[in-house]
């Protein structure tokens, strides 16, 4: 996706940094595909399980719908 093609970028241009990526993943099949890119592309890359902040919405906030 952009992200892949924006991170492929960013080595291309500052190929001595590091990349590190933070990735909600909805479904497990999405993780599979997205982390091998990921990991290809990024020299650090930590998954979150969507469903925690979600969570962490409903009881800080209250809120029905944290993607409002």
């Amino acid at each position: 996706g952009t992200g892949t093609v924006l991170m492929s970028k960013i080595r291309e241009e500052y190929p001595d940094r590091m990349v590190c990526t933070y990735t909600p993943s909805p479904q497990p099949h999405n993780a599979i595909v997205l982390d091998h890119q990921l990991v290809k592309k990024s020299s650090e890359t930590s998954g979150i399980d969507s469903a925690a902040p979600r969570a962490t919405c409903f009881r800080s906030l209250g809120a029905c719908h944290p993607n409002v």
